[in-house]
């Protein structure tokens, strides 16, 4: 053994621990540093959002508080049960589960409602305060120059990230003030609308005449929706806080862990901050040029943690001997599996024929057995692929390679170089290595052509190839800074540093263009709400001229003018409909629709997109519509994505009797109509008479 270790060290130098022992023996492990990281990512985040709500009103501060809680609770979760697991030799799917049981606890607000907080709030702070407390002392033993990094840098990164995900206008801290003024983009309501038909109907719907079913993942939509919930902020606020409070802290921290465990004990980076620049280094490179739509896409983020806490249970397979731990192992991939298709089907797709894949071969099954089930798996594949290609609406015109790479060259490009780059070091990986790393690079070149295949064959709408082949970059960051950055940190230290790695990134920063202009854009959204409230009232709240002020007028701490603004908005017309709404008990009368007649012009008017509206009560308000299709023009209901086919020349608004109003709730099941005649005028239909 001692022979083996002396041969394979020039290559894997962690072997080489310190003579106090393994470095995941100390209580200062890098995964101590990440978690601060995280945590204050998260933190700044919360803080920021909250000062930014504050006076523009919506969610309590205690929304922003209980979503970090859940954040620090995950968080607390994955290192208390990877501490035992380590130390008892357990197996990893006991994170695991662990994670993803605590991810998901905020979903037990549906059945229970109010009564949740109960047991979901101390469940939660236990579980925090368990996992600071081992923080904190972790940290006693870190010298001050790596405390300070981690700390540091996870306030740099909830600033910027603030910035960087506010800038696009998706689900965004202004989206409640972009819904009423007509700017929100389509997205954000459509998925949102999707949340609260789910949790409010329990169907997949747009709510936009009555409960009519549409075909689409819904994993995220439940998790938000019950989220909105058990935050007691409404499925629309629970969109913007659950992803920039607890998802994409979450994200960045699953990378981390996933890139740390791959490797065995002794054979990891012991450095915390590169254990956190290195992947975030490689991810920066790779959106220089495309749009980092996991920052923004629900299913996609959700999807996404899960595949990155799964992945170091790929490291566990390639080493597992026994039958019974491989049962387990499988049991909990099943579940994984299923999990990240509920959420973004792509990411099911490229995780399962590796993870599969991997079990199949620790099993050690002959060749022709192997042979026989890698063909009948490609044949269920092949048969569940056009089952699901079919139901999307699919067709052999999509079959066009190369397409994508032509027509969506910033997503396409940066992914297929990490995918090939990702296909190199497996290479590189399988030759150099022992068999339990071989297997490892095998399942890990699996998934980079199940990334890389689907995404240049298929013409797949509006670019969502995408979430394809971007799960073969997170592999690729994975991978690359598992095995290369040990190396690196022992054969060349005086270049693997986290002060050239910093340097680095802010390069590699200047040069990205959405990333430098981010504060720009947040200050031109924030500009673009006080023109539109005052190109309609024709009176203006001042917002500043430049981003500097912009940016002071958004995020100073009880500022004025934003509490002015919000006041001069609530007088626009969508916000007097909702307020109408609201006040005349809607929330209080369980199944409800809306009925808006196209009289109502400026309910209909004044968007920068008219598909919007016909989604902005489902998405608010989180009751359907009747009749709730745009009735202005053709292009604002002849949508060929978001669901639109589902509804025909029917589901338009138009002049529509008391009786046809209730034949058309009763179909779905709904019991009461709220006529908006006018945004101040609301009547009431009960259709149970």
């Amino acid at each position: 053994m001692q022979a083996a270790k002396d041969l394979l060290r020039p290559w894997f130098p962690a072997f080489a621990v310190a003579r106090s022992g393994s470095i995941e023996d100390t209580k200062a492990s890098p995964v101590q540093f990440v978690t601060i990281f995280t945590v204050t990512m998260s933190a700044v985040s919360a803080v920021i959002c909250a000062i930014v709500r504050g006076p523009l009103g919506g969610a309590h501060w205690l929304a922003f508080a209980k979503a970090f809680l859940l954040l620090a609770a995950i968080v607390s979760t994955v290192t208390l049960t990877l501490s035992f697991v380590e130390r008892h030799g357990r197996s990893y799917a006991g994170v695991l589960m662990a994670a993803l049981a605590v991810l998901f606890l905020n979903c037990l607000a549906l059945p229970f409602g109010r009564v949740a907080d109960l047991f979901i709030d101390p469940i939660l702070l236990a579980l925090a305060v368990l996992g600071i407390r081992q923080t904190v002392i972790a940290a006693r033993a870190m010298p001050f120059r790596h405390k300070l990094p981690a700390v540091s840098l996870g306030v740099l990164a909830g600033l910027g990230y603030f910035l960087v995900i506010n800038a696009r206008g998706l689900a965004s801290v202004l989206s409640p003030e972009q819904a009423i003024v007509g700017v929100q983009n389509l997205d954000t309501l459509f998925h949102a609308a999707i949340a609260n038909m789910l949790v409010n109907y329990g169907t997949v719907s747009m709510g936009m005449d009555g409960l009519v079913p549409v075909t689409y993942h819904f994993l995220s939509h439940i998790w938000l929706g019950c989220l909105g919930r058990w935050l007691g902020s409404g499925t629309y606020q629970a969109y913007f806080i659950g992803a920039q409070v607890v998802a994409i802290p979450l994200l960045f921290f699953s990378l981390f862990l996933a890139a740390y465990l791959l490797r065995p004990r002794g054979e990891r980076l012991r450095s915390g901050a590169l254990l956190a620049l290195a992947p975030l280094f490689l991810l920066f490179c790779t959106e220089m040029w495309n749009t980092s739509s996991y920052l923004f896409s629900e299913s996609y983020f959700l999807a996404a943690i899960i595949f990155l806490l799964s992945l170091p249970l790929f490291a566990e397979i390639s080493t597992t001997a026994s039958r019974r731990r491989l049962c387990i192992q499988a049991g909990c991939v099943a579940v994984v599996g299923l999990l990240m298709e509920m959420s973004k089907v792509s990411v099911g797709v490229v995780f399962l024929p590796a993870a599969g894949y991997l079990l199949l071969r620790q099993l050690a099954l002959k060749a022709r057995t192997l042979l026989m089930l890698g063909a009948a798996a490609l044949v269920l594949a092949a048969v569940a692929a056009f089952a699901i290609f079919r139901a999307m609406g699919g067709s052999l015109k999509m079959v066009d390679p190369l397409n994508f790479l032509w027509e969506y060259p910033e997503l396409a490009w940066p992914s297929l170089v990490a995918n090939f780059v990702l296909l190199c070091a497996t290479i590189v990986v399988w030759i150099v290595s022992r068999r339990a790393d071989r297997l490892c690079a095998e399942a890990f070149a699996i998934m980079a052509l199940a990334a890389s295949i689907p995404s240049v064959l298929l013409v797949i709408p509006g670019g969502s190839a995408y979430y394809f082949i971007h799960v073969g970059t997170f592999a690729a960051v994975v991978f690359v800074v598992a095995y290369a950055g040990p190396w690196l940190e022992h054969r060349v230290p005086s270049l693997f540093r986290p002060e050239l790695l910093v340097a680095a990134l802010v390069l590699v920063t200047l040069d990205t263009p959405q990333k430098i202009r981010s504060p720009i854009v947040v200050g031109e959204e924030w500009a673009e709400l006080a023109r539109r409230t005052s190109g309609y009232l024709g009176n203006a709240t001042d917002v500043g001229d430049s981003t500097r002020k912009r940016l002071g007028t958004l995020l100073l701490p009880g500022s004025g003018r934003r509490r002015a603004l919000a006041e001069d908005m609530m007088r626009l017309p969508r916000a007097q409909s909702i307020k109408t709404l609201r006040d005349r008990g809607l929330a209080d009368a369980p199944g409800s629709a809306v009925f808006v007649p196209p009289e109502n012009v400026p309910f209909w008017s004044y968007l920068q997109d008219c598909r919007t509206v016909s989604e902005i009560i489902p998405a608010l308000l989180g009751v359907p519509m009747i009749r709730g299709l745009n009735p202005t023009a053709a292009e604002c209901r002849n949508e060929a994505n978001y669901g639109f086919p589902a509804y025909g020349p029917d589901s338009v608004s138009q002049p529509t009797s008391d009786d046809e109003l209730c034949a058309h709730a009763t179909r779905w099941g709904l019991r009461t109509v709220f006529v908006l005649a006018r945004p101040t005028e609301v009547r009431r239909i009960d259709c149970r008479r």
